[in-house]
């Protein structure tokens, strides 16, 4: 019986050598089947990416091509309103009835003040001396600025001028 018992074991094993065989075959062959299956379905899911992609990008370009059409009518637009500004700057004459004509009116005489200094702009910082050629005998005494400094303004050959103290203009004979 001992013979009949080892024989049957190792039929047994055979068997179970061939299962294990038959198993490992069709478990590489499931997986290569998965494989192949993934990448043919991966390969669908890539090219409707790739749709999407190249959809978005169409679209993308669109609407970079309007955006530049936009951009160019606004850049010619800018370029017609420079145009206008510049020849409206070029064009424009000094109206004898502005504000600092009638503000400052002139008499035909100079005048001057040697004692007071003046300066080129309202915050009294850029000096001219006091030395100028003044065209109206009009002072505008205290005006306030925001920062609550009170200055005079005069009308030189330069413009106006500015003064933190009262000038006291006297009429100036060329002799």
């Amino acid at each position: 019986m001992t013979k009949a018992i080892a024989k049957r074991r190792k039929e047994q094993r055979a068997r179970l050598i061939r299962l294990a065989t038959y198993a490992v075959i069709f478990i590489i062959a499931a997986l290569i089947i998965v494989v192949l299956f993934k990448k043919s379905f991966g390969n669908a899911d890539d090219a409707k990416q790739v749709n999407q992609l190249n959809k978005q990008i169409s679209t993308l370009q669109k609407q970079n091509d309007e955006l530049t059409a936009q951009k160019d009518a606004m850049q010619a637009e800018l370029t017609e309103v420079q145009a206008e500004l510049s020849n409206l700057k070029q064009s424009q004459t000094v109206d004898p009835n502005s504000l600092i004509s009638a503000m400052f009116w002139q008499d035909g005489n100079f005048y001057k003040d040697t004692e007071t200094e003046f300066y080129s702009e309202p915050a009294c910082e850029n000096s001219l001396g006091s030395d100028l050629k003044f065209v109206s005998p009009v002072v505008c005494y205290d005006i306030e600025l925001k920062n609550g400094q009170t200055v005079n303004a005069v009308l030189s050959e330069q413009g106006l001028v500015y003064s933190v103290h009262k000038p006291n203009l006297e009429v100036y004979n060329e002799e």
